[in-house]
């Protein structure tokens, strides 16, 4: 029994001496879990992924890229931009999200680069900088001005170059935090 009753205290040690590490162990790796899904960057990750070799993802898609019955196209060569972003260190949940970012690009003229880059740079600088989503709109960062009121001030802007500035900014916003 001596035997027994030794080998039980010598389990009971080695468990409650191994309950911290374990317990440890499994908050650190708790830690590293998102507790919600998090958000994705699309221009950054074109930046650290595509940026080296391609650019900027704007002036890639406009220069590289066309849209032909409402598909992404290559200039040099016609073929399917999906399976070519899947070929190109993007996985497969990014694929999707980053082929309609350059669709949309493509599909919209470079008016922020003519008209509004002299002061903000990029769409994506502005984004970050000085807006902020609340709710269903854009906010100027630290008002209460819809980005949609503030524009109608703004550089004496007519209707249409208001409502094409703001579904821009609105993409581009969503495009930094797709989901």
């Amino acid at each position: 029994m001596p035997h027994l009753q030794h080998a039980l205290q010598h389990h009971d040690t080695i468990t409650l001496t191994a309950y911290p590490v374990r317990l440890f162990a499994l908050v650190m790796m708790l830690c590293l879990l998102p507790l919600t899904a998090q958000a994705v960057d699309l221009h950054r990750l074109w930046e650290d992924r595509c940026g080296d070799c391609h650019g900027h993802a704007g002036e890639f898609a406009h220069q590289f890229l066309s849209v032909s019955d409402g598909k992404l196209r290559g200039s040099r060569v016609e073929r399917d931009l999906h399976g070519f972003l899947q070929q190109h260190y993007l996985q497969n949940n990014e694929v999707n999200a980053v082929y309609d970012m350059l669709l949309a690009q493509a599909s919209t003229t470079a008016q922020f680069k003519t008209q509004c880059a002299g002061c903000h740079a990029s769409a994506v600088q502005l984004v970050h900088k000085s807006l902020v989503r609340t709710g269903e709109q854009l906010y100027i960062r630290g008002s209460q001005q819809s980005l949609a009121d503030f524009m109608q001030h703004h550089r004496h802007l007519d209707a249409e170059q208001i409502s094409f500035f703001v579904a821009l900014l609105e993409r581009v916003e969503r495009e930094l935090n797709q989901p």
